[in-house]
C-alpha cells in the first residue's frame, strides 16, 4: 500500500492529462479493496479517481502509524512523609488563605508550621506551589513547609521546579544557565547567585559584559548591590564607571557611593571636605559650579536639593562620602541643623546612612527637627531596634504630633512587641476619635497592629480592640476589621499549637 503512495503524488503534481488514469494498486486490506474499486469506477472520471485514491489512501497510513514519542516514563514515587501535617481545622484555615481569603496572614502560617515541625496537607501542596509561583516573595515560607513529599511533587511540573529537589532553587550550572538564559532568566539568576556566591555572581556578569546591552548591564550592575563588597569595587570602577552608556555609570556610581573605601567615595570625601568645614559651626560653602569630574562620578546635574541647585551638587557629594570623616553622628547631625545650608548635610548624611547601613548615623538622623525620608533611614535598623525606637518616639510624641510617626509602622515587620503593640494602637484610635478627618492615618495602623501584634501580645490585643468597640460607637467600624483579624490570628496560632 505505501509503495502506491508515491504513484498517486507523482500524478497529482503532474496532473492526470499527462499520467493517464491512476492504476488499481491492489493492496491487501480493507483499504486496498476501496482504492481498486474507485479506480476501476469507469463513470468516476480520472481526476475524481485520484483524490478518492488519495483520500483512503491517506487515512490508511496515517490509521497504521506507530506513536511518534515513547511512552513517558513513570516519575520516581514520592519518598516517605518526612513530618506529620496539621488538623483539619488549620488545613481549612490554609485552604482558606490560599484561596485569597486574608492573604497577608500566609506567610505567618507557613511559619509557624514549619516552627512546629509540621509542614502543608498533601492536598493542599499544589495550591501552595502555584501561589509561590506566581508570588516570590512567599517562596521561602512555602519552601520551609513543604517537606520532602512536597519538593518531590515540585519537580513533576516545570512552572514548580524553583522547588524541587534537596537544594530547592539549586542551579546546577550557572554557567550554562546564564549563557542560555534570557535577559529576564539572567536578572533571576544574578540575584540568586549573588546571595550565595557573590565572586560567582560577579564572574557571570563579567563573562557576557561586552556583548550585553546597555539596560541589561545596568540592571546586573544594581544587582551587584547583593553582597557587595570592596571586591567588587576593581569592576566597578574600572569598568562599569567607564561604561559607554550613562544608565550603567550612574548604576556603578551608587554601587560604589555604598562602599566608604571604595575609590569613588575617597574622591567625594575630598570634594566634601573642601566645601564644609568640620566643626562647631560647620560652615558651608555652596559650589559655583558643577565640575565634569563630579559628574563623571554621577553627580546628577539636574537635581534640586533643598537649598536649590548647587545645594542638591553637594548634597550628592556628601551622601557618597564616608561618614566616618565627620565625627560622631549625635553631634554632626544636632551642629548641621543650625548652619547655614546644614539641609544639604543632613540630606546628604541621611542619603549616605541608607546606602552604608549606618544605625547610629540613622538614629541621630531620626532625632533631627525635620528628618529627611524617615522611611528609609528606620530600614537601617533591625527589627527590634525599629520596634523599640518607634514605640519611644510615639509614646514621646503629644498626641496630635503622632500622626507624622505612625505611617513608619509600615517598616517595623513582625512580630511587634506589646509596647508598640500598645502605644501604636492607642495613637491611631486617639487620632479617628480627635481627629476624624484624618483616620485614613490610622486604619493601617490598627490593621497593621492585628496583623503584626507578637503571640504573646496577640490575645490580650483582641481583648482590648473589642472592648474598645464595645466602649465607644464612633470606634465600632474602625476597629470591625482589625479585630477580625486579631480574632482569625489567634485562632490560627491555637489551631498550629500541637496538642499534648
Amino acid at each position: 500500500m505505501t509503495g502506491s503512495w508515491p504513484t498517486l503524488v507523482k500524478a497529482a503534481l503532474l496532473g492526470t492529462e499527462r499520467t493517464g488514469r491512476p492504476a488499481a494498486v491492489g493492496g491487501p486490506g480493507a483499504a486496498g479493496a476501496l482504492v481498486d474499486a474507485v479506480v476501476a469506477d469507469p463513470e468516476r472520471p480520472a481526476e475524481r479517481a485520484l483524490l478518492a485514491s488519495a483520500g483512503a489512501l491517506a487515512t490508511a497510513r496515517r490509521a497504521g502509524r506507530r506513536a511518534e514519542h515513547p511512552a513517558a516514563q513513570a516519575p520516581p514515587p514520592a519518598p516517605p512523609v518526612d513530618r506529620p501535617q496539621p488538623g483539619e481545622d488549620a488545613a481549612r484555615t490554609l485552604a482558606a488563605l490560599l484561596g485569597g481569603t486574608w492573604r497577608q496572614l500566609l506567610p505567618e502560617w507557613l511559619e509557624v508550621c514549619a516552627v512546629g515541625g509540621m509542614r502543608v496537607p498533601s492536598a493542599l501542596l499544589p495550591s501552595a506551589l502555584d501561589v509561590a509561583t506566581g508570588d516570590r516573595a512567599l517562596r521561602p515560607a512555602v519552601l520551609g513547609a513543604l517537606g520532602e513529599r512536597g519538593r518531590w511533587l515540585a519537580g513533576q511540573r516545570a512552572e514548580w521546579a524553583w522547588a524541587g529537589g534537596a537544594a530547592a532553587g539549586a542551579v546546577h550550572d550557572p554557567a550554562a544557565a546564564w549563557a542560555e538564559g534570557t535577559a529576564g532568566e539572567r536578572r533571576a539568576l544574578l540575584a540568586a547567585v549573588r546571595a550565595v556566591d557573590p565572586a560567582l555572581g560577579r564572574a557571570l556578569v563579567e563573562a557576557t559584559w561586552r556583548t550585553d546591552r546597555a539596560d541589561d548591564r545596568a540592571a546586573f550592575v544594581d544587582h551587584l548591590t547583593v553582597g557587595l563588597s570592596m571586591d567588587d569595587e576593581p569592576f566597578l570602577e574600572e569598568r562599569a564607571r567607564l561604561d559607554r552608556a550613562k544608565d550603567v555609570r550612574r548604576a556603578a556610581a551608587a554601587a560604589l557611593a555604598r562602599l566608604p573605601s571604595s575609590r569613588l567615595a575617597l574622591r567625594m570625601r575630598d570634594r566634601a571636605l573642601a566645601h564644609v568645614q568640620v566643626g562647631v559651626r560647620w560652615p558651608v560653602r555652596l559650589p559655583e559650579h558643577l565640575p565634569e569630574d563630579w559628574v563623571a562620578d554621577g553627580v546628577t546635574p539636574a537635581r534640586r536639593g533643598a537649598g536649590g541647585e548647587r545645594a542638591g551638587w553637594l548634597t550628592q557629594v556628601v551622601a557618597a562620602a564616608p561618614l566616618d570623616h565627620w565625627g560622631p553622628a549625635p553631634g554632626a547631625v544636632r551642629s548641621a541643623s543650625h548652619a547655614d545650608h546644614g539641609e544639604a548635610l543632613v540630606h546628604g548624611w541621611s542619603q549616605a546612612a541608607s546606602r552604608q547601613r549606618r544605625s547610629d548615623w540613622a538614629v541621630a538622623l531620626l532625632g533631627a527637627p525635620a528628618p529627611h525620608d524617615p522611611a528609609a533611614l528606620l530600614r537601617v535598623l533591625e527589627p527590634a531596634a525599629r520596634a523599640d525606637w518607634l514605640a519611644r518616639a510615639l509614646q514621646a510624641m503629644p498626641p496630635g504630633g503622632a500622626a507624622r510617626l505612625l505611617p513608619l509602622a509600615a517598616e517595623v515587620p513582625r512580630p511587634w512587641p506589646p509596647a508598640l503593640v500598645h502605644v501604636a494602637a492607642g495613637r491611631a484610635a486617639a487620632l479617628v476619635l480627635a481627629l476624624p478627618l484624618q483616620a485614613q492615618l490610622a486604619r493601617p495602623v490598627l490593621v497593621l497592629a492585628a496583623e503584626r501584634a507578637g503571640p504573646a501580645a496577640l490575645p490580650r490585643f483582641a481583648a482590648q480592640l473589642a472592648q474598645a468597640g464595645q466602649a465607644d460607637r464612633r470606634l465600632q467600624s474602625e476597629l470591625r476589621r482589625p479585630l477580625a483579624i486579631a480574632q482569625l490570628r489567634v485562632d490560627l496560632l491555637a489551631e498550629l499549637t500541637p496538642r499534648p
